[in-house]
């Protein structure tokens, strides 16, 4: 968010809060999406990726 990394997550929920990066104005978010080593490990082709679609919600409070 802005430059700023919000951290990583290996397993849901994917969830992060970003109030403390954002600022007054425009925001930037950028996402990036990569797949573990599990389907190489594993000798399989599971799905992988990003699988479903991907919202953004405004919480308060």
């Amino acid at each position: 968010m802005n430059g700023r990394s919000l951290g990583g997550r290996a397993w849901a929920p994917y969830v992060w809060r970003v109030d403390q990066a954002c600022r007054a104005g425009d925001n930037e978010l950028e996402v990036w999406v990569t797949n573990s080593i599990a389907n190489r490990l594993e000798g399989l082709q599971r799905p992988s990726g990003l699988l479903g679609p991907v919202r953004l919600r405004s919480a308060r409070g």
